[in-house]
């Protein structure tokens, strides 16, 4: 019991030698391959290259935040942490006598198969919120998209309707406007006609042309009101 818990106190101890602080998984002679930064702490090829990748070639150090310029040859080019390989992952479990306990090995890989575990879920996670923001995103465009629509719709309705109104005042307008202007060239008829019925002397037709220039004028002065009062009512209410 008393080993097992010794183990347990060496792996914890050892935890920034077996793995990589970043990822948190063990170090290998692969992706994983431990490199020194110039501070000499030691991180995986994969989590720098990564690091690279999003901030450029002068990184921070995650544990110091001391400044880092990485070489024009990139990660692979920093020194390699020999000092970390399986020996070294194997001695900090070593019982002792040269040997690596069959549980110290378990506790290893499940931690390794953990950590593989985790980020398999957190890809699963990212690709789910990526999908969902997409819909989200889509629904608001096609959201967008119909009461726009809707609403050109009825601007376009309504314009045309006034457009409409337009023209019905406008044809009303002109059909008057011809009446009054028949009307005046009949006054200017009859006035020419009663001067020359003067000039020969028939005087006794004036109170008869005069009588019928008045209802001319009279009817034409019952077309204009009606005009004159419905354009007074539409500049009072446009004010």
């Amino acid at each position: 019991m008393m080993k097992r818990a010794s183990m347990g106190a060496r792996l914890e101890s050892y935890e920034h030698v077996l793995m990589c602080l970043i990822c948190r998984n063990l170090f290998d002679d692969y992706d994983h391959q431990p490199k020194f930064l110039p501070c000499h702490h030691t991180f995986c090829k994969d989590c720098l290259r990564e690091y690279v990748q999003h901030v450029g070639d002068e990184i921070e150090c995650p544990s110091c935040r001391k400044i880092a310029n990485i070489p024009a040859a990139g990660i692979a080019a920093l020194q390699t942490n020999f000092y970390v390989n399986g020996d070294t992952q194997e001695s900090a479990v070593d019982d002792g006598d040269g040997r690596v306990p069959p549980e110290a090995r378990h506790v290893l890989h499940k931690a390794n198969a953990l950590v593989e575990c985790k980020k398999v879920e957190l890809e699963g996670m990212l690709k789910a919120f990526s999908e969902e923001k997409d819909h989200a995103l889509l629904k608001i465009d096609a959201t967008m998209e119909q009461h726009v629509h809707t609403l050109s719709r009825r601007a376009t309705l309504l314009k045309n309707k006034v457009i409409d109104i337009y023209n019905e005042h406008v044809q009303r307008l002109e059909a008057d406007l011809e009446e009054i202007s028949t009307a005046m060239t009949c006054i200017v008829s009859l006035k020419e006609f009663h001067e020359n019925m003067i000039s020969r002397g028939e005087f006794n037709e004036i109170d008869k042309g005069i009588g019928e220039m008045g209802e001319v004028y009279r009817n034409i002065n019952e077309r204009i009101k009606p005009m004159e009062n419905h354009i007074v009512f539409e500049e009072k209410q446009g004010r």
